[in-house]
């Protein structure tokens, strides 16, 4: 008992141990881990890979340790940008726990996925979303996958393929498979089940939300590559089928032996395949007969070689009948017999055969038959189609959904019998094909719909064409006359000829917004890659389209005669010709459209490529308040429409924006997710030229993004303030500036009314040059040349002037910017709020003899008198040298500004007399070398100058170490003017004002610093650029 005891509490510690251990196992290889997924991943995928969080757990999974993922998320890049390949909210792998001891490879032993969505996109051959291995990778693998299990909990999986116009979506997905994988030869069992699951094949839908469960084992052979088919039933509605076979991959070879046939003959059974008939009460629906399907695919598939694995697959329906409890009619007498097969490996022994078909509706019976045999070779076809059909009671026998109103007759008595031959070679003589088709007082209405009404409309059929022809027909108030030819109609059983198709049409009116549904889809399908028709299969549409509209209602606009000639294919469609006015806007459109139907539905996603071009262009017409109004108040903002995915060219000859005239508007814009890219546009106003490129979005309807870079060549000061508010706000002194200008900028931030931006949160660097302009009547420098009596400064002429400027937070700061009016030197910078005081510091050198000239009629308090004044409270002597130094601070709003002068010694400024002594041993210093230096080139003054006062400044520098970096700013600057002075006492105005620029340029670096800066943000501008999470 003694040793239990011992054994029980040493037991004890061993277990509370392990559990301790367990616990702090994932906290240990946490760390480890998540950098391995973080680095690794997305060094070897060609994609965006996102997470939120990843946690270990040890007791969950045990002896694994689980990786559980949350909100994993893979993006793709380039032409699937933006497109989810995955995402899931639960991500979760069971790692072996010693394969993460040492450097072992992580064995990853179960993977269960929580609520995935999984979209496949196939754009061609080529080009698909699930190739994103990274072509840069030549690692081997950094783990290694040796399963035993694996799940998929409430999953969607699409597959879009757009060469084939192929869609299938399933939702509600759960499956499961479990088998060992690191054997070579094992079984593995799955169980599936799906919600629903849909079908589209070239926009018909074959299946529509049908319900899958399948039970499936399959024997799994790496070695030979070999899949087998064990013990399965797949259900699909209430039709069960069961299959076996296998497929085996040899090279380039796809080996297929694979049979199915449905588990019973009852007739009910295949009547749930049908879309719409499998509904709630189903089981309750009575029917007889009996009905079967089954077929074989045997033979060799190889892409490469173009061979194709031979099939058999038979339908066969005999004495059906149904009746729904919730209808007053049947259908019965359902014969059919179809076989459909191909032997060879190029398809070119396809027949179809179908002898005879037929059924009753009520009491209207419908027959026809079809043969065709060497499908893809010379073809015999043979059929007829014979029937009356009261649509009344189609909606009496079966159960159409949404549809409220569904009236009319539908006669058809076509019978046809041909040779492929004959009709490729369009020898109608040889074809037999004859009979006609016509509708009587149809009338139909879906669901929130308008009537669609057909009072008469007839076709008649021939070997060489079947014309229809409708006239008066009505689409709610819409009216329609349509007229279409099929020339050749027989070719739509050929491999090598297409049937021609023209199709005209017109309308007094046709309302389009009595079509468009409230609600735009947001399924999976309107949200992936670009629905994009091959450029081939446009070329070889035969479908050809004319119509013409006199009036045309969409939304809050009217299009007045619009005509549209282009090419149908599938759902899109060629523009070669769209014209319309709207609101005395003339347009013209061609390119491609895709989805078009469905866009104008409000289905879908409208994707293309197209140019537009017009004459007469008012933007404003199509500015839109944040909320609709009844009332006339004016419109703000132009809305980047959802669901459009548009690049187009536009060629613009006349353009009106804002107040702006523009004309010979050229640029790109591709529109996507309510945002337009601008690039190379161009456009002609305000006298000159104006480039562009920058993003808009209108996410944020209460407040738009922007982002743009500018480059404005030759503009007229003049018209670009009449027409640019912001540039008054921004720049007030253009208003009294006469003459040419050019200016770069890059500017962001949020547009308010009128589509102008919000100057509180805009921010913007660039240039203003000036190439020639006059600056005349500007009320500070009108005061200002008031008070120093100088007249001079009134009127000022630009030539070739370059002012560089940011704009933050709602302040316009100007970079420090020095120019010599009529032989004053002054220096200006500073900033201004939109609509604040301004806070400018100002450096002026005047001409002595000018002040002198001026002091003669000037009144006691201005002027020399003034300065001479303001010097003595500071102990100043102003009257010496050539020059007077002055600092003006310029405070105040525009039309009341206030000045504080203060006169500067040619011995110093105002900074402490430390440092003011050192700067006039730095001066006294560079004398005698600045004399002697005087009678060379301009050049070598201008370095020996440099050395010198640089050198003089480093000593001040060092004896004044505790004056810190402003007081050092201070210097340089006090350096640069009494540099400048002396040299013009010295030189007596020999040197030219470009040597006193050059001077300062020497000594100054700090203003370039900041003009570099925003150099850099104009050279680097991207608004494109993907943002980071």
């Amino acid at each position: 008992m003694k040793h239990f005891k011992t054994f029980l509490k040493y037991f004890g510690f061993l277990l509370v141990g392990l559990v301790i251990a367990g616990a702090l196992l994932p906290y240990v290889f946490k760390g480890r881990l998540l950098t391995y997924l973080k680095e690794n991943i997305n060094k070897n995928v060609h994609a965006e890979v996102d997470f939120a969080d990843a946690d270990l757990s040890f007791f969950s999974s045990f002896p694994d340790i689980r990786i559980q993922i949350d909100s994993l998320n893979v993006t793709g890049l380039d032409e699937f940008e933006g497109i989810v390949l995955y995402r899931a909210d639960e991500t979760n792998l069971d790692i072996s726990l010693p394969s993460l001891i040492g450097d072992n490879t992580p064995k990853i032993n179960s993977v269960d996925l929580i609520r995935p969505e999984i979209n496949i996109v196939v754009l061609d051959s080529i080009r698909a979303n699930y190739n994103i291995s990274s072509d840069t990778s030549t690692t081997e693998s950094k783990y290694s996958l040796q399963l035993d299990k694996y799940e998929i909990s409430n999953g969607k999986i699409t597959y879009q393929d757009n060469p084939m116009q192929l869609f299938v979506i399933m939702e509600n997905v759960n499956h499961s498979g479990s088998g060992d994988f690191t054997q070579d030869i094992f079984d593995l069992k799955t169980n599936t089940t799906v919600e629903k699951f849909s079908v589209k094949y070239e926009g018909t839908s074959y299946l529509k939300n049908s319900v899958v469960d399948m039970k499936a084992n399959f024997n799994v052979n790496f070695p030979e590559s070999k899949y087998q088919i064990l013990d399965n039933t797949l259900s699909i509605n209430d039709l069960d089928l069961k299959g076996e076979g296998f497929v085996q991959l040899k090279g380039d070879d796809i080996l297929t032996d694979l049979s199915f046939a449905t588990a019973s003959e009852s007739f009910k059974s295949l009547l749930s395949m049908i879309p719409n008939a499998y509904t709630a009460d189903f089981k309750d629906v009575k029917t007889q007969g009996t009905a079967s399907i089954k077929g074989i695919v045997k033979g060799t598939y190889n892409g490469i070689k173009n061979l194709l694995p031979g099939f058999n697959i038979d339908v066969k329906v005999a004495n059906g009948y149904v009746k729904y409890p919730s209808m007053p009619m049947d259908v019965k007498d359902i014969f059919a017999d179809i076989n459909v097969k191909a032997g060879r490996p190029d398809y070119k022994d396809m027949s179809v055969n179908i002898p005879a078909f037929k059924l009753k509706i009520g009491n209207d019976p419908i027959s026809g038959k079809l043969v065709a045999s060497n499908l893809t070779g010379n073809q015999n076809v043979e059929g007829f189609l014979k029937g009356l059909l009261n649509l009344n009671n189609l909606m009496s026998v079966f159960p159409i959904q949404d549809v409220e109103e569904l009236k009319g007759l539908i006669n058809c008595d076509m019978s046809f019998k041909a040779k492929m031959s004959d009709v490729n070679a369009e020898n109608y003589g040889a074809i037999s094909f004859a009979g006609n088709a016509k509708a009587q007082d149809i009338k139909y209405r879906s669901k929130g719909m308008p009537t669609i009404q057909i009072a008469n409309a007839n076709a008649s059929a021939s070997p060489e064409k079947i014309l229809f022809d409708g006239q008066n027909m009505l689409l709610g108030k819409s009216d329609l006359q349509l007229v279409a030819t099929l020339k050749n109609p027989l070719a739509f059983l050929s491999t090598e000829k297409n049937v021609l198709v023209d199709i005209k049409g017109n309308s007094n009116l046709l309302d389009i917004n009595e079509w468009m549904t409230n609600e735009t889809e947001t399924s999976t399908e309107s949200e992936q890659a670009p629905m994009m028709v091959d450029d081939q299969m446009i070329r070889n549409s035969s479908i050809n389209m004319h119509w013409e509209g006199k009036k045309v209602m969409m939304k809050e606009y009217q299009f007045d005669n619009m005509k549209v000639d282009g090419q149908l294919a599938a759902n899109a469609i060629k523009v070669n010709h769209f014209s319309t006015i709207i609101d005395g806007n003339d347009m013209q459109i061609n390119g491609i459209l895709a989805n078009a139907m469905d866009y104008f539905l409000g289905k879908g996603i409208l994707d293309g490529k197209i140019n537009f071009t017009s004459s007469n262009f008012d933007m404003n017409k199509f500015m839109t308040s944040e909320t609709a109004s009844t009332n006339a108040e004016p419109m703000s903002i132009i809305l980047v429409p959802e669901n459009v995915r548009l690049d187009v060219q536009a060629n613009i000859k006349n353009l009106n924006y804002t107040n702006l005239q523009m004309h010979d508007f050229t640029g790109k814009m591709t529109v996507q997710n309510q945002e337009v890219n601008l690039k190379e546009m161009k456009t002609n106003t305000l006298g000159g030229s104006i480039a562009m490129e920058g993003l808009y979005s209108t996410k944020d309807i209460k407040a738009p993004d922007f982002a743009m870079k500018l480059d404005l060549s030759k503009i007229k000061y003049v018209e670009a303030v009449k027409k640019i508010d912001m540039l008054k706000k921004a720049a007030p002194i253009a208003e009294y500036l006469d003459g040419i200008f050019n200016t770069s900028l890059v500017m962001k931030g949020k547009l308010g009314n009128e589509m102008t931006p919000d100057l509180s949160t805009l921010d913007a660097s660039g240039f203003l040059e000036t190439i020639n302009g006059t600056l005349k009547g500007y009320n500070p420098l009108m005061k200002l040349s008031d008070m120093l009596g100088i007249k001079e400064i009134k009127e000022v002429n630009f030539l070739n002037t370059k002012n560089w400027f940011e704009i933050l937070q709602g302040f316009i700061e100007l970079k420090e910017y020095n120019k010599v009016i009529k032989g004053i030197d002054m220096t200006i910078s500073g900033k201004h709020g939109f609509g604040k005081d301004m806070n400018y510091n100002i450096d002026l050198v005047i001409p002595r003899e000018m002040m002198k000239k001026n002091k003669i009629t000037g009144a006691a308090e201005t002027g020399l008198s003034l300065l001479e004044n303001e010097a003595s409270k500071i102990g100043l002597d102003i009257n010496q040298g050539p020059n007077i130094f002055l600092n003006v601070k310029m405070t105040g709003s525009l039309k009341d500004p206030k000045f504080k002068i203060t006169p500067k010694s040619g011995r110093g400024t105002s900074v402490t007399d430390a440092v003011g002594s050192q700067v006039n041993n730095a001066v006294a210093t560079a004398k005698d070398s600045i004399t002697k230096e005087l009678k060379k080139k301009e050049a070598e003054i201008r370095d020996t100058v440099t050395k010198r006062v640089n050198q003089e400044i480093e000593k001040a520098k060092t004896k004044a170490e505790e004056a810190a970096q402003k007081t050092l700013d201070s210097l340089k600057r006090k350096a640069q003017t009494q540099v400048v002075n002396k040299i013009d006492t010295l030189t007596k105005g020999v040197i030219s004002d470009s040597l006193k620029q050059k001077a300062k340029d020497v000594l100054g670096s700090k203003g370039q610093e900041e003009v570099d800066k925003i150099k850099d943000k104009l050279k680097d501008f991207n608004p494109f650029k993907k943002k980071k999470g």
